[in-house]
């Protein structure tokens, strides 16, 4: 569940090399200074934006970015906060109305990651008569990368991470309706690690044990072995979506050489942060 960004970043390296933002803003004769406030709203905006173009890439497609029950991803683009230190003016272009400008940027994120490196930019006025100006960012592509990639590790852990309670049941073996061979229902507990590993654990009616595990994701699969005595085990595989915060899953219990002995089906829930 750990996504790669390579093409990601072959991506930017074509599309950022020069990045521009611009924000109508009243009538000035100028553009705003190198360290002004409207500049560093703009630089993060110019960052959000092309953070958001890329997120559906990195988490696998369109459908899935919006799949947010949280509202995990606007959280994290409300609470992004830039800073501009050490700000220096390179001079101002009175011709070309622009203004060259130096500084350290520091972004920090809510899932605690800040970014940091030097930065060259332009503050530059339109010619439109709304009176608006254009920030123009060099090298922009290390600060946009390193969002996408801090977003798409603190979106997957905020989306999977966690105790999913639910119900396991199952047939009985052969249309039994009762008994130890009859169907029976029971609460369980899916949880789903740092790393997006996902492990079921439940004491059996007969006294044993069985244990699940896979990969979280949309599509989570599930399997294991359960165990009462070392003559009675049998194998357990479980495949299903997730869709907002619920798992539903159907699976079978199977002797150890693959005979099907009982259908199964899981319903689990994730509960909202």
């Amino acid at each position: 569940m750990i996504y790669e960004s390579k093409t990601i970043a072959r991506r930017l390296g074509a599309l950022l090399t020069v990045a521009t933002f611009a924000l109508l803003q009243g009538c000035a004769q100028k553009p705003p200074a190198c360290g002004d406030a409207e500049t560093v709203q703009t630089i993060q905006r110019l960052l959000i934006e092309h953070t958001q173009e890329l997120m559906p890439q990195a988490l696998g497609g369109s459908p899935v970015v919006k799949d947010d029950p949280n509202k995990v991803q606007e959280a994290y683009y409300a609470a992004l906060k830039v800073v501009l230190s050490n700000v220096v003016s390179d001079g101002y272009n009175e011709q070309a109305k622009k203004n060259s400008c130096r500084a350290s940027m520091a972004v920090s994120t809510a899932a605690g990651e800040t970014l940091s490196r030097d930065l060259v930019y332009t503050t530059q006025k339109t010619e439109d008569k709304s009176g608006g100006f254009v920030v123009e960012v060099l090298d922009v592509q290390p600060f946009v990368m390193g969002l996408v990639n801090d977003l798409t590790q603190h979106y997957l852990t905020k989306r999977f991470v966690g105790e999913w309670r639910g119900n396991y049941n199952c047939e009985g073996i052969d249309g039994a309706t009762d008994g130890p061979q009859g169907p029976y229902s029971m609460p369980v507990a899916l949880v789903v690690d740092a790393n997006f590993k996902a492990k079921l654990e439940r004491t059996t009616k007969g006294g044993g044990i069985e244990i699940l595990g896979g990969d979280a994701g949309y599509h989570m699969r599930l399997r294991g072995e359960g165990k009462n005595s070392p003559d009675d085990t049998w194998r357990t595989e479980f495949d299903g979506q997730v869709q907002g915060l619920q798992y539903e899953a159907k699976g079978q219990v199977m002797t150890p050489e693959g005979q099907v002995l009982r259908q199964c089906q899981l319903k689990l829930a994730l509960p909202s942060s």
